[in-house]
């Protein structure tokens, strides 16, 4: 069973609905660590909580991504800090390479990490 993350609330995209990140676009992607779907699931619910926690907070600064594809490379991104096939530091510096007004987006993601 493949699940999707809906983040348009959680990063305000105007260009669609959802992104199709899925257990089956991380595998597609080459996402290091994600061996079989029960990883995906640890992550699929860590990525909910925070997102329910965002949906409340007024501070948080959304990241408003032009396209699906970067959507998607935002969550593998977010995967690869999640499961430490990079560092944080590696996460906030490719974050902020691509988004700089966002550097504060990314070192919120940092925060709530398990």
């Amino acid at each position: 069973m493949f699940k999707k993350l809906f983040v348009s609330l959680l990063f305000g995209m105007t260009l669609f609905l959802s992104t199709g990140c899925s257990y089956s676009m991380l595998v597609d992607s080459g996402t290091p660590g994600i061996e079989n779907e029960a990883k995906y699931d640890g992550f699929d619910k860590w990525f909910t909580q925070v997102k329910d926690k965002i949906e409340d907070d007024k501070s948080y600064h959304k990241i408003d991504f032009d396209s699906k594809h970067d959507a998607e490379w935002f969550m593998t991104l977010l995967f690869k800090v999640w499961n430490k096939n990079i560092t944080h530091e590696a996460f906030i510096k490719e974050g902020v390479a691509a988004y700089p007004e966002n550097r504060d987006t990314f070192e919120y993601f940092i925060k709530e990490l398990p």
